[in-house]
C-alpha cells in the first residue's frame, strides 16, 4: 500500500488475474475484496494511514476465499 499523489495503490498478485467481487459498506466506510480460488499467505493487518485507507484486513472467508477489508478514512 503507497500513495501516488492523491490517490491510494494497492497492489495484488498472483499467478493469474484474480476474478473478483467488490462491495463497498458503510458505518465503519469499508471496500471489501473477496477473492475466489486464492489462498492467503499474508499477514492479517497492513497499516496504512493513506489519503483513503486506514488500514487493511486479510483473512480467509472458506477454505477458498481470500477477503481483503480496506478499512476508509472516508467514503471514496
Amino acid at each position: 500500500m503507497t500513495e501516488s499523489g492523491n490517490s491510494d495503490v494497492i497492489t495484488i498478485t498472483g499467478t493469474s488475474a484474480p476474478a473478483a467481487n467488490i462491495q463497498m459498506l458503510g458505518s465503519p466506510d469499508r471496500l471489501v475484496i473477496d477473492i475466489p480460488n486464492a489462498t492467503n499467505q499474508l499477514q492479517s493487518t497492513y497499516s496504512g494511514n493513506l489519503n483513503y485507507v486506514e488500514q487493511a484486513r486479510v483473512s480467509m472467508v472458506d477454505t477458498t476465499t481470500t477477503r481483503i477489508v480496506l478499512d476508509l478514512n472516508r467514503m471514496v
